[in-house]
């Protein structure tokens, strides 16, 4: 008797709590309903599976993709492609670190980004939910380029922040994240002016 009554207290519990399930979701693509939390769910090492950035500046495009082993940049009427790898990882303490690694049968590029991230969005003025959104407040930079004669390495510091991004959490599940992005901006100069956009959409696996 007592199994079945608490039973009944289960069942009553999930029919008060369904019409709550749609505002779990954040992103377009999330879960009707986890159990684990934002935070948890992000806080992962990750593999970049699919990775694509475009450059507009006025009328002029380039192009960055990765399909999760090749990487290619593509501009006016050429293609430039390199095998390589590029991770995320988030920790629960607020860091995260990108890497990313590109080889040719020459030469060898390496990328290491470090910073804060965050969650945002909810505001008064924003059209997105609260933590809908995550800032990446980029505050070192390490590059390093190799050949079989030369190693050249170049860092960047910022006592607070180098650059801070703010991406669209688009599906955050534990077993994958869509995250995008669009910015616009223009350049004033005495001449001319620059419009720049730059669209991303990046979808991350469990390593």
């Amino acid at each position: 008797m007592k199994k079945i009554f608490n039973v009944i207290l289960v069942i009553s519990a999930l029919l008060l709590t369904l019409p709550l399930l749609p505002s779990c979701q954040k992103g377009e693509e999330d879960p009707m309903f986890s159990l684990i939390s934002r935070k948890t769910r992000l806080c992962q090492d990750w593999k970049v599976v699919s990775y694509k950035k475009t450059i507009q500046t006025n009328d002029s495009i380039i192009a960055f993709t990765f399909d999760g082993s090749t990487y290619q940049k593509i501009m006016s009427n050429y293609t430039y492609s390199s095998p390589g790898s590029m991770r995320i990882l988030f920790s629960k303490t607020g860091s995260y670190q990108w890497d990313q690694k590109v080889t040719t049968d020459t030469s060898s590029y390496l990328y290491t980004e470090k910073g804060m991230w965050y969650f945002t969005g909810g505001s008064k003025e924003s059209t997105y939910k609260s933590k809908e959104l995550v800032a990446l407040q980029k505050t070192e930079v390490v590059e390093s380029f190799s050949t079989s004669t030369t190693n050249n390495t170049l860092s960047y510091f910022g006592s607070g922040d180098l650059e801070t991004n703010i991406y669209h959490l688009r599906k955050l599940a534990n077993d994958e994240v869509i995250i995008d992005g669009e910015t616009t901006t223009t350049y004033f100069s005495n001449n001319s002016n620059q419009l720049e956009k730059v669209t991303t959409e990046i979808i991350l696996q469990p390593l």
